[in-house]
């Protein structure tokens, strides 16, 4: 064996995965910070849910600095979860701050099907606020809920998605299905 050869091998076999545990401990920090902002912001606390916002935008565009010319931060599974959680986050932030659901600032645009995952699980918060907009007695709110779950929908059924986003639009469609039978609750109550 070419003991020299198989030295450097080795080098750089541990110089990745001390890169690798690095990428995926850092990505698995941002994923927890953008599902706690979701958490606080269904619990109305949007000073809380937009300072874990920033905090997962930190550590996610320290990410894409430090890993920009490695192909393994666009692989790697827990960065590609960490930016989908957070798209889902500022979604479901401008949703409640009633601003139009686009791009997202802060970090480099993720890529298109990370994106659109992101907006494939925003009509399940949807369905989690219009809940509790109905429990409030907040019509007017459950209807924005659902006009936008609506728009959502709308939009992903344009698109030929397939695979693991297919999976998604489908986790949406069934949201919207519950959005619809919670607005027809509401509607009917409304009648008695």
């Amino acid at each position: 064996m070419d003991k020299k050869f198989w030295d450097a091998i080795s080098k750089n076999h541990a110089e990745y995965g001390k890169h690798y545990r690095k990428l995926v401990g850092e990505s698995n920090d941002a994923l927890n910070a953008s599902k706690r902002a979701i958490f606080a912001l269904h619990r109305g606390d949007l000073k809380q849910g937009r300072e874990l916002l920033e905090q997962a935008t930190t550590g996610l565009a320290g990410l894409r600095i430090r890993f920009k010319d490695q192909p393994m931060l666009q692989e790697e599974g827990a960065y590609r979860a960490a930016v989908e959680e957070f798209v889902e986050a500022n979604l479901f932030e401008k949703f409640l701050s009633k601003k139009s659901l686009g791009e997202i600032k802060g970090i480099a645009s993720p890529e298109p099907e990370v994106y659109l995952a992101g907006l494939a699980d925003v009509p399940g918060e949807l369905v989690r606020y219009a809940v509790a907009r109905a429990t409030a007695g907040d019509m007017k709110e459950v209807m924005r809920a659902e006009k936008e779950a609506g728009d959502i929908i709308g939009f992903l059924i344009s698109l030929d998605l397939t695979g693991y986003l297919r999976t998604k639009f489908d986790q949406a469609k069934n949201s919207m299905r519950r959005m619809e039978e919670i607005a027809y609750d509401v509607a009917l109550k409304g009648r008695k």
